[in-house]
């Protein structure tokens, strides 16, 4: 290695000239080794992503036959959040229960909800929002208070949408109910001016019990 001293400075020559032929002769490799493995590179890297967004999701059935025909979960929780889809007065044998009877399609379709949050060892105290869909409004709103007060408590705190439709994918459904979930709570705000209490209660809902299924989505 040569030092050579210009106007007080050390410079390595050899030490210069060596990092730009190493540095070059790096370069080119890299070039030459990416056109080369690039694409299954990207191919691995698309089904690795693909593989990891699927662990992140956790889908649940209640084991009707038209799950895989029509192409949907009963319920997916991705994270903390539960998603559960458009519950119905199903019984274990995908039948309607209380034909023209709105308040026991009510019930049943929050058991059905009921029975999908469990699977992920949430209840309804864990929903945080619900969309309900009925075919007679006036129906509904005559029963709904008492039977949402039977399953969410006395003090709710939901966030509720209710919404009449001409009608739903079964002949004979009143209700479809679909709720979000969140197994993580934030936690309480703490300031000025008095706390909100938090209620200490148990989660409802009837039980029901569990899923067979069988033929196709009625109406489709």
């Amino acid at each position: 290695m040569r030092e050579t001293e210009v106007n007080g400075n050390v410079v390595i020559n050899e030490c210069l000239k060596m990092a730009k032929v190493v540095g070059i002769s790096t370069l080119l490799v890299g070039v030459m080794m990416g056109c080369a493995t690039g694409p299954d590179r990207d191919s691995r890297s698309i089904k690795n992503e693909g593989e990891w967004q699927s662990s992140l999701k956790q889908a649940k059935s209640l084991g009707y036959a038209w799950e895989k025909e029509f192409g949907y979960a009963q319920g997916v929780r991705a994270k903390d959040t539960i998603y559960v889809a458009g519950q119905f007065s199903l019984d274990r044998d995908g039948k309607i229960m209380g034909k023209a009877d709105m308040e026991t399609q009510l019930r049943q379709a929050y058991a059905n909800v009921t029975k999908v949050l469990r699977q992920y060892n949430a209840t309804m105290q864990n929903v945080v929002d619900e969309v309900i869909f009925v075919t007679n409004m006036e129906a509904a709103l005559t029963v709904m208070p008492l039977i949402r007060k039977e399953v969410f408590g006395q003090e709710l705190q939901v966030t509720s949408t209710l919404v009449q439709v001409s009608r739903l994918p079964f002949p004979d459904a009143l209700v479809e109910i679909k709720v979000t979930a969140e197994l993580q709570f934030l936690p309480r705000l703490r300031g000025g001016g008095s706390e909100d209490k938090q209620p200490n209660r148990k989660g409802g809902g009837r039980r029901g019990g569990g899923q067979k299924g069988g033929g196709r989505f009625p109406g489709f």
